[in-house]
């Protein structure tokens, strides 16, 4: 999934809301989510935008309480994450 998603953000940066990141919102049991957002040096002045968007869409589920927000700049795949948050 990451891999395919890498590949729609390179194709697609320049587009206004493309997609680029990968939320993952658990079962009912569980209050936690995890989003995984992708972006490049070229658009990095948005990464915030982009974490604060993805925790949002997560976070509107009514039983999501926290989610853990993790940014990968893959312009710089030798760093695994380049931004760790969890948001309420």
């Amino acid at each position: 999934m990451i891999i395919k998603l890498e590949r729609n953000v390179r194709k697609n940066w320049r587009q206004y809301e493309h997609k680029n990141s990968l939320i993952l919102i658990p079962p009912k049991a569980s209050k936690y989510a995890l989003c995984i957002v992708l972006y490049l040096d070229e658009n990095s002045e948005l990464k915030k935008e982009y974490f604060e968007s993805s925790a949002i869409q997560a976070l509107e589920k009514e039983h999501v309480q926290q989610c853990l927000v993790i940014g990968m700049n893959i312009d710089h795949k030798n760093i695994p994450y380049h931004f760790i948050a969890v948001m309420e």
